[in-house]
């Protein structure tokens, strides 16, 4: 399992009886993991993660890192669109193309670009 958050990331080995802790958890959900430091068999340490919930929306760093725009994404749909259909075609290809490059969505997808 693969965690990150604004200062790094880390990848944790998850084990069988682990597994039920992941039941519900989506890809890129932002999470609470409680972890113990213990020491591995060649003497290293390593984290065993105890808890993995979803973080609460009203949460202070879920809010700062995760922001959520107070205009539904219906309206904010309507509104790019009637901008993309008011630019020219030469326009609108320039910013589809920094589009692409440049925004991806939170799970990693390009943003979808009408008319690109």
């Amino acid at each position: 399992m693969s965690l990150r958050d604004a200062t790094g990331g880390t990848t944790l080995n998850v084990w069988s009886e682990k597994l039920p802790l992941l039941e519900g958890i989506t890809v890129g959900a932002p999470v609470l993991l409680t972890c113990t430091r213990v020491t591995a068999r060649d003497g290293t340490d390593e984290y065993q993660f105890d808890a993995l919930e979803p973080l609460d929306p009203q949460h202070p760093v879920r809010r700062k890192v995760m922001p959520i725009c107070p205009v539904p994404r219906a309206t904010l749909i309507a509104r790019t669109s009637r901008i993309l259909d008011a630019m020219s075609v030469e326009a609108r290809n320039l910013f589809a193309r920094v589009m692409q490059t440049n925004v991806r969505w939170s799970n990693g997808a390009l943003a979808p670009i009408k008319g690109a």
